[in-house]
């Protein structure tokens, strides 16, 4: 079953941010970036279960997974039909923080 992916405005701008560093640095990185990073998206949509849990309770059902190339985690939330994408958390720079 293929959940619905749904990006929150937070994980969206720390996305750009993301993309635009690595432009920065060398525009086909931020492009390389971007692939992983929807790749990751697509596998979290078809079988979500299989990421590491963070958080469970009855009402929340929170997991991530690390993108291979990059230091970055995805914080997703899973719901019945759909997956909220929470964060995108660069992890040399922020402390985890939901």
């Amino acid at each position: 079953m293929e959940y619905e992916l749904i990006i929150t405005v937070r994980a969206s701008g720390e996305v750009e941010e993301a993309i635009e560093y690595y432009d920065r640095i060398n525009p086909k990185l931020g492009t390389r970036f971007l692939m992983e990073l929807s790749e990751t998206y697509r596998k979290i949509a078809t079988n979500p279960q299989f990421y590491s849990l963070v958080q469970s309770t009855r009402k929340s059902n929170i997991r991530d997974t690390k993108l291979k190339s990059f230091p970055y985690l995805v914080i997703f939330e899973v719901r019945r039909k759909t997956i909220m994408i929470i964060s995108l958390l660069n992890i040399y720079r922020k402390p985890l923080s939901l």
